[in-house]
């Protein structure tokens, strides 16, 4: 693994994509997900690779006061990352990546709340019904 300390060598900053409507979208600053930590660890080879991004394994870390070292801390999570960013920056990337992220979620969920009110796509028995 790889480990990244806040301060050390790096300044980490987390983001959250925030869709605020009518087209308007903005980057959040958030902190760490997990109470002390102070950087995080990625593996260095993906676990998973699709047609556009690879993903890492990656923790959060906080100081272990009695070993001086950096240790994991909380759930293990996925690190994203594109394989083709090669005419926009990353930020520009990611920034279009997420909305349509957005887009495609908000349209899917109005999508599935249609279907669920439309008495002629009703389930036609309890097995072929979706879950509540």
């Amino acid at each position: 693994v790889e480990t990244y300390i806040h301060g050390k060598e790096y300044t980490i900053k987390r983001f959250r994509f925030e869709n605020k409507g009518a087209q308007r979208f903005s980057w959040r600053d958030v902190k760490f997900a997990n109470h002390g930590a102070i950087g995080f660890e990625k593996e260095i080879h993906p676990f998973g690779k699709g047609s556009e991004r690879l993903a890492f394994r990656f923790s959060e870390v906080m100081f272990d006061k009695k070993t001086k070292i950096a240790k994991k801390t909380g759930k293990t999570m996925v690190a994203k990352t594109s394989i083709h960013i090669e005419k926009e920056t990353k930020e520009d990337f990611h920034e279009d990546f997420c909305r349509v992220q957005s887009v495609s979620q908000d349209l899917a969920e109005k999508f599935n709340d249609a279907v669920r009110k439309a008495p002629s796509l009703a389930a036609a028995d309890k097995a072929t019904r979706p879950p509540e």
